[in-house]
């Protein structure tokens, strides 16, 4: 996850941290000072048990989702699976590690027709999110086992319904098939194959947001993306911001959710690792 930096009481509130980093990029670092930037109603005295009524009241301001893939069952209460018609394609399962951390398995088909109904598999949540409740955030540590002949969206959709693949990118021309949908698409029939920034508000296209950065076959990878309030959204790879913000990138007042989608392009399958997924809001 992105890197906690401490929180000078004598200068910077919570909120105010969560608001220039990021969300999930915060923590907490008692420094003893007293009267924290008490023009946003954040004030601290010397005990410590005052940091923890704010570290309290400052998370419960919060929604947010956390999955680690932990145990050898996939939380259904929780998540949608879905996959594709070719019998190599089958829907994501936990994989249990024995006990070192755990991790999600997404296997895509093999078949000649290579499409998403076909090759495909995603794991989606509900539509409990959306970008007007304020800063809201999607993370995930993935990896896929080759890079390619696959196409890859890591971020949020506006349905839960069906298997879907949000956006497809063949050499320089976008296929939207979500109505709302803001994330990271990497499609290895675009002319070049990085991870680009992709929104769409109502139908509309955002501007696609350059990160210069390609995934590395078997090699794990942060992707994270922030959406303000008014539907902005600002791409984090590894922690660091990449690429310029994206102005209307998902309607801000549509219920999304959060949502990995891959399939192969070739009649060869391949494997995408889910390590983690969160996911936050404003209350």
């Amino acid at each position: 996850m992105n890197k906690i930096r401490k929180i000078d009481s004598s200068k910077t509130a919570p909120t105010d941290a969560r608001g220039t980093w990021g969300p999930f990029t915060a923590g907490f670092e008692w420094d003893g000072n007293t009267g924290v930037n008490t023009a946003v109603g954040h004030v601290f005295t010397d005990k410590p048990g005052d940091l923890v009524a704010v570290a309290t009241r400052y998370k419960a301001s919060y929604v947010e989702l956390f999955d680690d893939f932990l145990g050898d069952t996939l939380r259904t209460d929780i998540w949608g699976v879905f996959s594709g018609s070719d019998s190599q394609a089958v829907d994501p399962v936990v994989t249990a590690t024995a006990g070192v951390s755990g991790t999600l398995s997404m296997v895509a088909g093999d078949d000649s027709t290579t499409t998403m109904a076909v090759n495909g598999t995603q794991i989606n949540g509900d539509l409990n999110w959306k970008a007007n409740q304020g800063e809201l955030f999607f993370e995930t540590r993935l990896k896929v086992s080759a890079i390619t002949n696959i196409v890859l969206f890591a971020g949020f959709t506006d349905q839960v319904a069906a298997l879907e693949m949000p956006f497809t990118l063949s050499g320089t021309t976008l296929t939207s098939n979500a109505t709302n949908a803001v994330g990271f698409l990497f499609d290895t029939g675009a002319t070049t194959d990085d991870f680009w920034g992709q929104g769409v508000a109502a139908d509309t296209d955002a501007s696609q947001i350059s990160t210069s950065t390609a995934p590395v076959a078997d090699t794990f990878i942060r992707l994270g993306v922030k959406v303000a309030s008014d539907g902005e959204a600002t791409y984090f790879i590894n922690g660091t911001q990449v690429g310029t913000a994206q102005a209307s990138a998902v309607t801000a007042t549509v219920a999304i959710a959060p949502v990995i989608a891959f399939f192969t392009e070739s009649a060869a399958s391949a494997t995408a690792t889910v390590d983690y997924i969160v996911v936050s809001q404003g209350r």
